[in-house]
């Protein structure tokens, strides 16, 4: 029998690769039981559109077959939208699981903040592994780990888009300061002149990001996780030193809203309290991410 959650989980399955149960749960039917949530997802899998590998403690990680993404590229709901490469078995779903899980979670924390206050955020307002490139020429890119769209309802209407970067601890300092620079980068890109003929087009005045953003530059949201407050702290440290010494990194951030928090924090207290250090004012009071 069909379940109305059947759609939403191919959904969220196709944006987001891999997913706990718990968490397709919270993402699209935290009104009902976990357990329907289990069971709903176990038909899925007996119809060959979804599967699950086992991670310790027998926790699964569930994701679309070649059958269920051929299914999601059909979905209305994912119209225009793209899906990060699948997983081709259990293996490799449980060795790229960590990292995706916690972009998810992030979502989660935002969705379930949303929903206590009564904005406008779905579980289809986060894109995972957005791709822009950083040069005109060349192969170099920024692959944002996810884009939010999120409208704020009160006091007034708002829509905000943020860029959102998870950092697990796996990579050093330097490397995650870097994706600061890239999103600069990206932020400064301007058209390079197109040659028609004997003359040449004047080059554009308009940044190449407006193309994909008219309105403003999206937030830029550093979410840390997978080390101790020390840790954590001392990498914060090292975003806002950036901003504070690269030329570029500071004059992207004199009108791009850049902030860093933990996920703990986000999911213990929601990202809307004030969870976030400012990267272009290490000075300023911690806030919530609409207030950067």
């Amino acid at each position: 029998m069909s379940s109305i959650y059947d759609r939403p989980f191919l959904c969220a399955l196709y944006l987001h690769r891999l997913a706990t149960a718990e968490q397709l749960h919270q993402l699209v039917s935290p009104d009902v039981s976990l357990d329907l949530t289990r069971r709903r997802l176990n038909g899925l899998r007996k119809q060959g559109v979804v599967d699950r590998a086992l991670k310790e403690g027998r926790q699964g990680i569930w994701y679309l077959t070649d059958r269920g993404r051929s299914i999601g590229e059909t979905m209305d709901e994912l119209a225009g939208r793209t899906s990060p490469p699948a997983p081709e078995d259990p293996f490799e779903a449980k060795m790229r699981s960590e990292h995706s899980l916690a972009v998810l979670n992030t979502h989660l924390a935002f969705l379930k903040d949303a929903r206590r206050r009564g904005d406008e955020y779905g579980y289809l307002d986060w894109s995972p592994e957005i791709y822009h490139r950083v040069v005109e020429q060349g192969a170099d890119a920024l692959i944002a780990d996810a884009l939010m769209r999120y409208t704020v309802v009160k006091p007034s209407r708002a829509l905000h888009r943020a860029f959102i970067e998870v950092d697990r601890a796996t990579m050093s300092s330097e490397a995650l300061a870097s994706k600061l620079l890239a999103y600069a980068r990206f932020h400064q890109l301007l058209p390079v002149p197109v040659r028609h003929q004997r003359s040449v087009q004047a080059q554009s005045a308009i940044p190449a990001w407006q193309h994909y953003y008219p309105a403003n530059f999206p937030r830029i949201l550093f979410v840390l996780t997978g080390a101790g407050p020390t840790a954590r702290q001392n990498r914060v440290r090292d975003l806002q030193a950036l901003a504070q010494t690269s030329p570029l990194v500071e004059r992207t951030l004199q009108t791009v809203r850049a902030g860093v928090a933990s996920l703990e924090e986000i999911e213990e207290q929601g990202p809307s309290a004030p969870v976030w250090a400012s990267l272009a004012d290490p000075q300023r009071p911690r806030c919530g991410w609409a207030e950067l």
